[in-house]
Order: structure tokens, then C-alpha cells, then sequence
């Protein structure tokens, strides 16, 4: 199972400590499992508490190194025997000897086992922390650290001949003296300030080597960024870390290395760069976000104008039809459905049809949609539109042109067809 191994934590410049420092700081932590067992053999209050041990422990990984502490039941000091063996096989969840077995039931190399894990891309907690804190009444606490390195402590473990009654017993020494870092050390101390002072001294003196080694002391850099352009998104390696100030906006923490950066930002064009940051220095980076050309479509503006204009066109047309469509030879019109024929006045409808005078006078105009008016109507929805749409800001939608020249032409017709109606 993947570790979950990235907190991202932004520190707001409105908060006190950062009221006076104009730059804005993300503190980008990518850590991995640190395991912690603390074991109190007589199960009494000591004068360090546990609760102040882990406290300590964990301020001082969080200071010093990579490491995420993970503190471990107590009760496998007990259930161990405080073997540290058995402590790595319950630290270690990952290694199951059987996978790594050949045809022949022959342990395969342990570095296949790492191999496979990096592979896969899971992080398991490569050093266990043992500390055992010895109280009585009265007495200053006993206080015992040992460090072990897990993988060789597995490698021992893992290629340990089992042909012997007492196998455990010589991969148990074989262990401590090949997979503990450093010779286990010892304290008498009577106040947690005594106690931090032995724990600091463990990690920043008999931890050190070790824990330089594996590149996990102090192994970050420092990404400044200088823009200015605020609330722009920040994803480093495509992770969402916080978002830029006009400024400064400083990333603390990051792993030295080859990382992607990406800039997002709703009004701007994205900026991508490759960055490389080096442990314990700071890496300037001055993005340039190019305004975003406008991505709202001026398309329905566009469409509204030659459509009015088109339809403005096609209405004057219709009026030009409907006034040259009427027969001058003939006086009058008749109206189907009417008692007889009206004035010669009236509009002509589509099926105007003066060759019917003869024969069916009230066939000549028949009732129906009346040209005249529809192209009044239609060249006043068009003129509306048209010059609607030319009033209209680019990129905004026409929809007041577009209401005005619906009721424009509707009112027009609605209004010829009533004064001209029999």
C-alpha cells in the first residue's frame, strides 16, 4: 500500500508571524515513515512522560530530517522480547520471506525485494527507533536508544540459514552488530529538558552519518517565485501546493532534483518550466503569465447582427413584393370567408391571385399571413437586431437585441394586420 508521503501546509501571510515578511510561504514537506517504538517496562508515570518522548522525537525529525514519525504499539516490546528481529518483521509489513523464495525453496537475494518496492513506488520506514524508558519511584528515568536500519536488519533475517535449533539467536546477534547504526546509547535523565537534550544529541551526532547516508538529513531546497500576478495555482510535479501573491511566494522544503512547475490562473495563459532545486539552496524562478485571449465565443453577437441584417433585408423585400404584387387593373379585393369583396386597399395575402376575378372574386385575395405586414415586422426585428448587436459589448450575449426585435416585429405585424383586418 502506498504511503501517503505529501503534506503541502500554506502559511497564510495574513497570520501573525508572517505580518511583517512581505513574501507569501508554502511549505512543501515530503516525508517518509519514520518508525518509533517506545517501550516502559514497569509501566509507571516516568518524569518525561510518553506523550512528551513521541513529542520530541517527532519535533526533532520534522527539524532535522525527512522522516514522518510513526509510533508503534508499545505492546510489541513485550510481545518481541525486544528482539529486534522480531521488532523489524512487525515494523516491516512489506517482506514476507515466502515471496521471495526460488523452484527450489531457496531465499533469492533481499535486494530484490527493495527493488521490487521502488519499482512499485512503495515507501516503507527504512529506520526503527527503539527507545525504552526505565521508571522508578523516585529515581531519575533509564532511558536506551538503538537505531536500525530495516533493510539490513531483513537481508540478515532474510538469508539467515535456518538449518539450526538456535537460527534466531545467531541472526539476533548477526543483527546487532551488522544492521544497528550506532553502538545503543544510554542516559539517566530526570526532566524532559534532560531527556530532549539525550535525543538531540542521538539524531544530530550519533544519527547523523546514517541519516546522511541515506540522503534523509536536511535534504531539501528552497523554490522562490517572483510574479506578479496573485492567486495564480501552484502544482509542483503536478501536485497542488497553495497559490501565488503579486511578489514574492516562497516553497520551502523541496526535494532537490528535476521537478515540473505549473502556473494555472482562470484570467492567464498556464506556465510550465522545468526546475531543478539543490539541497540547501534557493532556486529563483520569475514566471511571465500571458494574459489569456479572451476564450468567450463573440460568436451569437456575430450571428445576431448578419441575421438581423439578413432578416431587415428579407423584410424589405417582402414590403417591395406586396406593394408591386396587386393587380392596378383591378379595384378591388376579395377576402375568403367575407361576404363580399373589400376595398381594393387591403394587403394582399401569399395567395393573392388576380386571374380568379372572373371566376372566384373571393379566391383573388385569399385569408392568410399578409406580406406587407411580415415585412414590416420582419425588417423591424432585423433593424432591431442588426443595431442591437452593434451596441453590444464583444463576447456578451445579445439577448436584450435579441427580446427588443422579437417584440419589435411581433408588434408590427400585429398591428398592421389589425388596422388593415376586415
Amino acid at each position: 500500500m502506498r504511503v501517503g508521503w505529501l503534506s503541502a501546509v500554506l502559511v497564510l501571510a495574513s497570520s501573525p508571524a508572517l505580518a511583517q515578511d512581505p513574501a507569501q510561504v508554502i511549505v512543501m514537506q515530503e516525508r517518509v515513515p519514520f518508525a518509533f517504538l517506545l517501550g516502559t517496562p514497569t509501566g509507571e508515570v516516568g518524569r518525561t512522560s510518553s506523550s512528551e518522548l513521541i513529542r520530541i522525537v517527532s519535533n526533532l525529525a520534522r527539524r532535522y530530517t525527512d522522516f514522518d514519525v510513526q509510533i508503534l504499539d508499545p505492546g510489541l516490546m513485550t510481545e518481541c522480547r525486544g528482539r529486534l528481529g522480531c521488532l523489524t518483521l512487525k515494523t516491516r509489513r512489506d517482506y514476507q520471506r515466502s515471496d521471495l523464495l526460488d523452484d527450489r525453496n531457496r531465499p533469492i537475494p533481499y535486494r530484490e525485494h527493495v527493488r521490487r518496492l521502488r519499482q512499485s513506488g512503495q515507501i516503507y520506514p527504512r529506520y526503527l527507533l527503539v527507545v525504552s524508558n526505565v521508571t522508578l519511584s523516585g529515581q531519575a528515568d533509564r532511558m536506551s536508544a538503538v537505531l536500525v536500519n530495516t533493510d539490513l536488519a531483513l537481508a540478515v533475517l532474510h538469508e539467515a540459514p535456518r538449518d539450526q535449533a538456535d537460527w534466531e539467536d545467531a541472526a539476533e546477534a548477526r543483527l546487532n552488530s551488522g544492521a544497528v547504526v550506532a553502538a545503543p546509547a544510554r542516559a539517566q535523565v530526570s526532566s524532559p529538558d534532560e531527556a530532549e537534550t539525550f535525543l538531540t544529541k542521538l539524531f544530530t551526532d550519533d544519527f547523523l552519518r546514517a541519516f546522511k547516508s541515506t540522503g534523509n538529513w536536511e535534504p531539501y531546497g528552497t523554490l522562490d517565485l517572483t510574479t506578479s500576478v496573485s492567486g495564480a495555482t501552484i502544482l509542483l510535479d503536478d501536485k497542488p501546493l497553495g497559490v501565488t501573491q503579486a511578489g514574492l511566494t516562497r516553497v520551502e522544503k523541496v526535494r532537490p532534483g528535476q521537478h515540473a512547475l505549473r502556473l494555472e490562473h482562470p484570467d492567464r495563459l498556464p506556465y510550465t518550466s522545468e526546475v531543478r532545486v539543490q539541497r540547501g539552496e534557493t532556486t529563483l524562478i520569475s514566471p511571465e503569465l500571458a494574459t489569456r485571449p479572451n476564450v468567450r465565443s463573440d460568436l451569437p453577437r456575430q450571428l445576431t447582427l448578419w441575421t438581423g441584417v439578413a432578416v431587415a433585408a428579407a423584410g424589405v423585400g417582402l414590403v417591395a413584393y406586396g406593394a408591386t404584387r396587386p393587380d392596378p387593373g383591378l379595384r378591388t379585393s376579395c377576402f375568403e370567408g367575407t361576404d363580399g369583396c373589400q376595398d381594393g386597399k387591403r394587403f394582399v395575402s401569399f395567395g393573392y391571385d388576380p386571374s380568379q376575378a372572373s371566376t372566384a372574386p373571393t379566391a383573388v385575395n385569399p385569408s392568410g399571413v399578409a406580406v406587407v405586414p411580415l415585412g414590416y415586422s420582419l425588417a423591424g426585428a432585423g433593424a432591431a437586431w442588426g443595431a442591437g448587436a452593434l451596441l453590444t459589448e464583444a463576447n456578451e450575449l445579445p439577448w436584450i437585441p435579441w427580446l427588443i426585435g422579437a417584440v419589435v416585429g411581433a408588434t408590427a405585424y400585429g398591428v398592421s394586420a389589425a388596422v388593415a383586418g376586415p
